[in-house]
C-alpha cells in the first residue's frame, strides 16, 4: 500500500513541476508575436504508444536544480513525462526502469494516453547527449501500468530538444 502512495504521490509531483519548467513551444510554430529574446524549444518526441504512432505536438524541456523535466504533450488527455536527476546523470548509460540503481539517476516516467496516467512498470531508458539548460537527446523504451488495466508499451520513444 505504501508503495502504491508513493506512486500517485510522485506523478502527482511529476505533473505539477512540468508546469514549473522553462518553457512550451510547439515545435511548429512561428512565435510571431512574442518577443525574440523569448526561449524556444526545437526538436521531437516520438513514439510507437500501445501500438499506434504518437508524436508531440508541444514540447517542454528544463526543471529546477539537478531535477530535469523532459516532456512531450499532444493535448490536455496525452503526454510523456520523464524526469531524471542530472547530477547523478551518465551519458550513454542504459538504465532499466524500477531497479534500485536506476532510482538514483533515473525518477520517473508517467505518461497521459487517453486520459488515463501511467507509470513506467519496466523497460529501458538511455541519454546520449546531455547539455544542462541547453540541449537533451534519448530514448526509452518501457512497458506502461495504470495499476488497474493490462499494461501497455511505449516503444521507441526517441526524443531530441534544444533551446534556441
Amino acid at each position: 500500500m505504501k508503495t502504491k502512495t508513493n506512486v500517485i504521490l510522485v506523478a502527482f509531483l511529476t505533473l505539477f513541476l512540468s508546469s514549473c519548467s522553462k518553457s512550451e513551444v510547439s515545435p511548429d510554430d512561428d512565435n510571431n508575436g512574442s518577443n525574440s529574446s523569448d526561449p524556444q524549444i526545437s526538436g521531437s518526441m516520438k513514439a510507437t504508444l500501445d501500438g499506434k504512432a504518437w508524436e508531440a505536438k508541444k514540447l517542454n524541456f528544463g526543471g529546477a536544480f539537478a531535477l530535469i523535466q523532459i516532456n512531450g504533450t499532444i493535448d490536455d488527455d496525452n503526454l510523456i513525462s520523464i524526469e531524471l536527476d542530472d547530477s547523478k546523470l551518465k551519458l550513454n548509460n542504459t538504465y532499466e526502469l524500477n531497479t534500485e540503481v536506476s532510482k538514483q539517476e533515473f525518477q520517473s516516467l508517467v505518461v497521459k494516453y487517453k486520459g488515463n496516467i501511467y507509470f513506467g512498470n519496466s523497460g529501458t531508458l538511455k541519454i546520449t547527449k546531455y547539455n544542462r539548460g541547453k540541449s537533451v537527446e534519448g530514448e526509452i523504451n518501457a512497458m506502461l501500468w495504470d495499476g488497474i488495466n493490462p499494461e501497455i508499451a511505449l516503444d521507441k520513444c526517441t526524443f531530441t530538444m534544444t533551446y534556441k
